[in-house]
């Protein structure tokens, strides 16, 4: 994570944070299909037609945590995506926007096929410098609105949790 850190601009040995304190938190979005896939033999549930959700856990020191789950359900058939990775973010005021580059992390998948959840660790394009992500943000009643694009359509994080010192 050094390596990333010193990337993005940020040092311990600054000993200050770039992060804005609003942002200090844990922030979650979530989306699910209102379809729903029942077992034709059992009459068991299967789940829904898709479900996404992405959370990031971001601490005053300049660090960040990225949660992932996608899960999809067709002709019976369930697939699962778990992700997790950790890095630096850094926050430019004057364009508001970040940018959060993982330095480590792994994935879990699985589906109807091959259900071995085996921890894959991600590397090269996956992680930084290769890897990073930029979105454009601002505060609006509680929650985080998020884009890709400078006043572009915004996705709606919701605060779930205050990091605790």
């Amino acid at each position: 994570m050094i390596a990333c850190i010193a990337y993005m601009g940020i040092t311990h040995a600054q000993g200050k944070s770039l992060v804005p304190k609003e942002l200090v938190g844990h922030w979650q979005l979530g989306t699910f299909s209102m379809t729903g896939f029942w077992n034709p033999t059992t009459g068991q549930f299967a789940g829904n037609a898709g479900e996404t959700s992405r959370s990031y856990q971001i601490a005053a020191d300049g660090t960040a945590e990225e949660f992932f789950i996608y899960n999809s359900t067709s002709y019976n058939c369930r697939t699962q995506i778990m992700g997790y990775r950790k890095g630096a973010i850094r926050f430019d005021a004057g364009s508001q926007s970040f940018t959060f580059c993982p330095s480590t992390g792994y994935y879990r998948t699985a589906n109807c096929f091959k259900k071995d959840w085996q921890r894959k660790e991600y590397s090269g394009k996956d992680l930084c410098p290769q890897y990073k992500v930029t979105y454009y943000w601002k505060v609006e009643d509680g929650n985080l609105l998020v884009s890709d694009t400078p006043g572009g359509s915004s996705s709606i994080y919701k605060k779930i949790d205050q990091l605790r010192k």
